[in-house]
Parts: structure tokens; C-alpha cells; sequence
């Protein structure tokens, strides 16, 4: 009997280098230590009689982390879930200045003999750069970490800066080979850090298959991933910054799928007339300018969801359209700057617009 996960109405919020050559070990970089974080239950509702929902929640390096199951479980499972997340982020996320990713940015190597867990998410990005023709760029990390929007004023950076961000990115420019990562030009950088949540988020979803987790909700930043058995609907409500609030703009039914949100209006500055903020056209080096101010993407792969997410703010809509069309089980729903909806030619099976 097809069961009704109403309650899982989740709201999308709005939530370089010295030139020397060589082989490095990655392994051997001294990280010092980060504290893990830990579930605290937000909150236990009921929808029906017979069914029950635990909300778990916590923070790591600024990002909200949060888990929601239709049956009940222990804060210890949460916390193992949460404190993957934590030692994935110390290797893998090249935001996270504590991670042998970051230190491997930043040694001047340009061989690297890499971990299993780094050659893995490594090889899963250069994947996602290939599917989306570089509009993703696995190699993009020079111009993600020139724009620096964590203080309370953002410095543009000049034309020169841009340029020479852009002259180090190009994904055909790397090479992997099992556990050997080479890079052919010098102070190349990479950029896990834009599709971490959802590499992140698709390995926790291994551990609560194996803890028999039937059904719920892991949300990772701006990034969520529905999961459960065939006959388990998730009621998905897509919100867009509105001002000091939000704005409800469609609804959708999804199973066993990840969303990935992008806003351009969440987190921004006006700097002499122009609207900076941190989703980047590729072929520009400056914030995107492209007539839309959020996108989700839907997809069964997370990774792919997520970096497909930060390759549509390279892309007029109707490119990101013809690209989502050769992308597996992959579709998008942009909201124009007239707060108007454009959907993926494959999306409008899964849609209900609610709002106007």
C-alpha cells in the first residue's frame, strides 16, 4: 500500500601555489584536530497513527547537517552518520582548511600518490566535469577561493586575478590513474569543495541502508537526498530567498532522488552595480549573469546533482536545458530574475506549481 510521507514536506532553504615538482604522499600531512559534531533531536512529530518521524541536526565548518527517518532511532546513529561527514570534510573538502585536500592544493606539487577515499571523489568529480562538458570543472578551485564572500565586505578581484584564475582551469588538463593523480601545469588547484555535500551525502546513505533506515531525508547544506523503498512519496516544497523571507514557488512528489538548490539571491553583495555572488560563469570568471536566480536540479546521483547545480550558472537556460537532456536521470526547474519557472523538458511529469 502506497504510503503517504507528507510529513516529509522539507523546505529547501536558501539554507596558489610555489612551482615545484615532484611526488607527494598526501597521507603524511599533519591535520590538527577538529572537533566532531553531534546530533542534538530537534524534533519527533507524528503524521499518522502508525507512523513516526525523529529529526536530527548539526553543524560542522558552518554547514547545517540534518537527518530525518519515518521510524525511529538512536542520537548514535545520527552521530555516526554526522561524524562521517566530519572525517570525509578533513580529507576530501578543499574548503576545509584542515583537510590533506587543502594541503594538497597548496603544496606546489604537481604528482600526487593519493589515498583510496581521495582518488575516489577525485575520480567521481572529473566523471561529473566530463558529463557536464566542463560546465563543472573539477579544476575550477583558482577562481572558487579568489572570491572570498565569508567576510562582512567582498573585495572584487581584478581583471588580471580573473585572468589568471582562468588560465589554470581545465579538467583535460589532469590526469588519474588509480591512485596517481598528475597535474600537467603548475599551480593548478582542485575543487572538491562544490559537490563534497553530495559525494558526502551518498556515502551516508550506504550506512543507513546497512542500519535497515527504510526511509527519511539527509540534507547537507544546500543539498538533500530522499530515499526510501519505491512506494515511499516524499512531498517536497521548493522555497527561493523572497528578501528577509522566503517564497514557496512549486511542489513536487520525488522518490529516492537528491535536490540541489542554488540561490544567487541567499548570499550576495551590489558592488558598483553589479550582483556578486558565489555561482561563477566558467567562461567569465565573474558571478554569473545569466537571467535566473535559483536553480534545483533533481537527480538519482547527489554528486551529479550538485555540481550540475553550479554548472547551470555557466549556461543560458536553454543550454543547461539542451545539456540536462544528455545527463541520466537528471532534470531542472530555474526561477528567472520575473520570478517566472522554467523546467527541464524531462520535469514537467514530477511538477505541481503552487505558487503564481
Amino acid at each position: 500500500m502506497r504510503r503517504n510521507a507528507a510529513f516529509f514536506s522539507f523546505v529547501i532553504l536558501c539554507l596558489c601555489l610555489l612551482p615545484v615538482h615532484g611526488c607527494t604522499r598526501v597521507t603524511d600531512t599533519q591535520l590538527p584536530p577538529a572537533p566532531a559534531p553531534q546530533a542534538s533531536v530537534t524534533a519527533a512529530i507524528s503524521d499518522a497513527p502508525e507512523e513516526f518521524a525523529t529529526s536530527f541536526s548539526a553543524f560542522y565548518n558552518g554547514t547545517g547537517l540534518s537527518l530525518t527517518v519515518a521510524s525511529p532511532i538512536s542520537s548514535q546513529i545520527a552521530n555516526q552518520i554526522f561524524t562521517q561527514y566530519e572525517q570525509l570534510s578533513r580529507e576530501l573538502n578543499s574548503s576545509d582548511e584542515t583537510s590533506a585536500m587543502f594541503a594538497l592544493n597548496n603544496s606546489g606539487q604537481t604528482v600526487f600518490t593519493l589515498t583510496d577515499a581521495q582518488a575516489a571523489i577525485l575520480a567521481e568529480g572529473l566523471l561529473c566535469s566530463e558529463r557536464t562538458e566542463g560546465a563543472f570543472d573539477l579544476t575550477s578551485e583558482p577562481l572558487r577561493s579568489l572570491w572570498d564572500f565569508s567576510g562582512e565586505f567582498l573585495e572584487v578581484p581584478s581583471e588580471e586575478e580573473v585572468s589568471a584564475a582562468l588560465s589554470l582551469i581545465d579538467y583535460q588538463k589532469l590526469s588519474l590513474s588509480e591512485n596517481i593523480l598528475t597535474l600537467s601545469q603548475e599551480r593548478m588547484q582542485l575543487n572538491t569543495a562544490d559537490y563534497f555535500d553530495g559525494y558526502a551525502a551518498a556515502l551516508a546513505l550506504d550506512i543507513l541502508k546497512e542500519l535497515d533506515v527504510a526511509s527519511g531525508v539527509l540534507s547537507y547544506g544546500s543539498l538533500s537526498l530522499y530515499f526510501g523503498d519505491e512506494d515511499f512519496v516524499h512531498n517536497v516544497s521548493l522555497t527561493v530567498p523572497d528578501g528577509e523571507s522566503v517564497r514557496e514557488i512549486a511542489s513536487v512528489s520525488v522518490s529516492n532522488i537528491a535536490i540541489a538548490a542554488a540561490h544567487c539571491l541567499e548570499q550576495y553583495q551590489q558592488i558598483n552595480g553589479m550582483l556578486c555572488h558565489p555561482f561563477f560563469d566558467k567562461n567569465t570568471g565573474y558571478p554569473s549573469q545569466q537571467g535566473f536566480t535559483s536553480v534545483f536540479v533533481f537527480s538519482s546521483s547527489p554528486t551529479l546533482a550538485q555540481t550540475t547545480a553550479k554548472a547551470c550558472y555557466s549556461l543560458t537556460v536553454e543550454s543547461g536545458k539542451t545539456l540536462l537532456s544528455n545527463l541520466p536521470s537528471t532534470n531542472a526547474l530555474w526561477v528567472m530574475e520575473d520570478g517566472s519557472i522554467v523546467t527541464s523538458d524531462g520535469f514537467s511529469d514530477w511538477i505541481s506549481i503552487t505558487g503564481d
